[in-house]
């Protein structure tokens, strides 16, 4: 990865804050943190989906009223700038109309956004899984690493406090190494703690070549390893045997993580539209912010010689 790149996406000069304004509450204390720790400027944004065509009551005729709409949430999204003021924090706010993925990942190229960060409330109805979410279209569609705070996330009580304790889970896919640079960077920023994991499927036929393979991970975690990262961060290797979504939350609820980071390989849309991805369910389950990096999978992608019978589709 470009040294620029991985410099501006660990310490991002810009930061987007997607709300739908009923979630700003939860999400504007972890952007206020992020961009203290950068030195970030807030784009706060807000899209207003295409308005019905109503019928006018005294003539039949249909017409669009989006200004109503349009004032009201400027006056929500000026009380949450008034937020990052406090803070010396720059926030810029901004109302966007049309399909908020689109329209989203469309500025972040526009504005050359560093970081994207958004919220996600665990969808619970057939209608809601089925049409998605802003926060999972995002993770397939932009190109820069999305922060998602999902539903089990605390509040962000210190605004100036900084990860102290990161989790970087991996399936070793090749492309995988975009996200292990951005883990190992944001760990050495902060100087925090970093743990580095790998999830395997169980194997009873062969103890042996178990063995092997589980040492063979293990190697493999060991040299994404830099020699700035064992100074600053205190790097440890775990590998883990099972569910990945699960052993991910169980690590990162042992070691207290403040931070999670995954690579994702952008599940089919089947498996999207179903949340069975790995990332969907860490998401939605950890009390940890996620961060993720969108890396395109293509034909010619291999993962590290993982046998097909352990290989679990690990969607990270």
């Amino acid at each position: 990865m470009n040294r620029a790149i991985l410099r501006r996406w660990s310490e991002p000069d810009t930061i987007l804050l997607a709300t739908n304004l009923e979630d700003a509450p939860h999400l504007v204390s972890h952007v206020i943190a992020q961009a203290k720790c950068s030195d970030a400027t807030v784009l706060l944004v807000h899209v207003i989906e295409p308005t019905p065509i109503k019928a006018d009551p005294l003539n039949g005729q249909p017409f669009v009223l989006p200004g109503p709409i349009v004032r009201s949430a400027q006056m929500n999204l000026n009380r949450i700038v008034k937020q990052f003021q406090q803070e010396g924090i720059l926030c810029e706010s901004i109302i966007l109309e049309g399909t908020p993925g689109n329209q989203i990942s469309s500025l972040v190229k526009e504005r050359n956004v560093d970081r994207v960060v958004v919220g996600t409330r665990s969808p619970e109805t057939i209608e809601r899984l089925l049409l998605g979410s802003v926060a999972e279209s995002l993770l397939h569609e932009v190109d820069v690493p999305v922060c998602v705070i999902g539903p089990h996330v605390r509040p962000q009580v210190h605004p100036d406090s900084e990860p102290k304790s990161i989790l970087f889970a991996t399936s070793l896919h090749r492309k995988s190494q975009d996200s292990a640079q951005l883990a190992l960077a944001i760990a050495n920023l902060h100087q925090a703690r970093l743990t580095l994991l790998h999830v395997i499927t169980p194997e009873h036929s062969d103890k042996k070549k178990h063995q092997q393979l589980c040492e063979q991970r293990k190697g493999d975690l060991v040299r994404l390893i830099t020699e700035e990262t064992k100074i600053w961060s205190s790097p440890s290797i775990a590998i883990r045997e099972g569910n990945p979504a699960t052993e991910i939350l169980v690590e990162a609820s042992q070691m207290h993580a403040d931070l999670i980071i995954l690579g994702t390989t952008g599940a089919s849309k089947a498996e999207r539209l179903l949340a069975a991805g790995v990332v969907h369910h860490v998401i939605t389950m950890s009390k940890a912010p996620v961060i993720t990096l969108r890396q395109e999978e293509r034909i010619s992608d291999e993962r590290v010689e993982i046998p097909k019978a352990m290989d679990n589709s690990l969607a990270i």
